[in-house]
C-alpha cells in the first residue's frame, strides 16, 4: 500500500505514533527507514518511508520465518510451499498491511492538518494590522 506524504516523517515518528494508535502490534527499526510491524513471528508488515510516500508492505516480520520459507522453496519446490504460504499466511499478513495503512492514513492526515494550522499560526503572527 502506497501512502502519499506532503510532511516529511521519520521512521521513529512513526514507531511512536503507531505504538499509541495500534498497541497491539511490536515495532522494530530494521534500519533509519524501515520500521517492522509484528502481530506474530509470521505476520507482519514493512513500513518503508521515503520522501513522499510510505511503502507498507505485508511480510514475514521475523528474519528466521523469512529465511525458512526461502529454503522451502529451495528444497522443496515453487508450488507446494507457494500453496501453504496462499492458505496460511498471505491473507493475515495482507490484514495487518491494511490495518496499518489505515493507521498511517489517519496519522497523516491528522499530521498535515496539524502541520497546515502552524503555518496558519505562523501567518497570524507576521501579519500586522495597520
Amino acid at each position: 500500500m502506497k501512502i502519499p506524504t506532503t510532511v516529511p516523517v521519520t521512521a521513529e515518528q512513526l514507531q511512536q505514533q503507531l505504538a499509541y494508535a495500534l498497541p497491539q502490534y511490536k515495532y522494530t527499526l530494521r534500519t533509519k527507514k524501515i520500521l517492522v510491524v509484528e502481530k506474530s513471528a509470521a505476520v507482519g508488515a514493512n513500513v518503508v518511508v521515503a520522501k513522499n510516500k510510505i511503502n507498507v508492505v505485508a511480510t514475514f516480520p521475523n528474519m528466521g520465518a523469512m529465511m525458512a520459507f526461502t529454503l522451502c522453496v529451495v528444497f522443496l519446490g515453487i508450488l507446494l510451499p507457494l500453496l501453504v504460504y496462499f492458505i496460511a499466511f498471505y491473507g493475515k499478513q495482507k490484514a495487518v498491511e491494511q490495518e496499518v495503512g489505515r493507521a498511517l492514513q489517519a496519522i497523516l492526515a491528522g499530521n498535515q492538518a496539524y502541520a497546515q494550522q502552524q503555518q496558519m499560526q505562523a501567518a497570524h503572527q507576521g501579519w500586522q494590522p495597520t
